[in-house]
């Protein structure tokens, strides 16, 4: 996450740490779907899409109701081009964990929107603007749909 959002001067570092937390997690207990998710992320960050969706698909094996790996899988699925798994997967952390459902949400919205179903995006987008008022990719999101759709004048709605 330091690496993605720039918390820090040196991402490549944030990169190569998550990398060798995963590495010798997988290599003490290769069963922890954490340490699977953790690695896709990585491969995520690093561009690598094809090392993202085996280890995403290894975290879903290992823990299929497990809200975060179906996050960070369906996160994964959306930027590698594959905005329909996306929805499939984090509908079910939604239904899973709803008491904190706002990463699902963004990235919904975000699978929403690739798939060019601009209202569906809007709607899960305006519930991400509420709980979270200050969270730049729902309102960049929620701009994109409803330019997509016809008007950015309706964001305020």
């Amino acid at each position: 996450m330091a690496a993605r959002f720039g918390w820090n001067d040196n991402p490549g570092r944030s990169v190569e740490i998550g990398e060798d937390c995963a590495a010798r997690v997988i290599a003490a207990e290769p069963t922890i779907p954490d340490a699977h998710s953790l690695a896709g992320g990585v491969a995520l960050a690093k561009g690598d899409y094809d090392r993202a969706i085996e280890a995403g698909r290894r975290s879903i094996e290992l823990g299929p109701n497990h809200p975060d790996c179906l996050h960070t899988f369906a996160m994964t699925q959306c930027f590698a081009g594959n905005p329909r798994a996306a929805v499939d997967l984090e509908l079910q952390p939604l239904r899973l964990n709803p008491l904190s459902p706002i990463n699902s949400l963004v990235e919904l919205g975000r699978a929403y929107f690739h798939l060019g179903r601009y209202d569906e995006a809007k709607d899960v987008l305006r519930q991400v603007s509420k709980r979270q008022p200050r969270w730049l990719a729902g309102h960049t999101l929620l701009l994109a749909a409803c330019v997509a759709s016809g008007g950015a004048a309706e964001v305020s709605r």
